[in-house]
């Protein structure tokens, strides 16, 4: 949790150098996966729309109010469904299922959340 949140922050983990946010606008709902690479060394992930935001306050909140327990493995938690949201300026979201609902996420091209928006079942 702690890399994720030095990602959002620009910075690699590993070396502390700046890090480029590639939002693959163009392959995301096929593959839904946000590319991260250092500007220094040779780090490079890619991870979804929520391993990057579900530490988020406001996102954890939302995700709790579905039935969603944030603080799961990342493996465990929905895949959702990934969708570009706006081309410009350039934003990507998520939508995942509760038990009690639904939750929508979206970020922008620096990783800030946008919205979040819960609607209950």
């Amino acid at each position: 949790a702690h890399d994720i949140e030095l990602l959002r922050e620009d910075q690699c983990p590993d070396c502390a150098g700046t890090v480029a946010v590639d939002l693959h606008l163009d392959t995301i709902e096929e593959e839904p996966w946000i590319g991260i690479e250092c500007r220094t060394c040779s780090l490079t992930a890619g991870l979804s729309v929520l391993g990057m935001v579900r530490g988020d306050a406001q996102v954890a909140d939302a995700l709790e109010t579905v039935g969603i327990d944030a603080t799961r493995p990342a493996w465990e938690l929905p895949v959702g469904t990934t969708f570009v949201d706006s081309r410009d300026p350039p934003r990507v979201g998520v939508e995942l299922e509760g038990r009690e609902g639904t939750v929508t996420v979206v970020v922008d091209g620096t990783l800030d959340v946008v919205s979040v928006a819960a609607k209950m079942a």
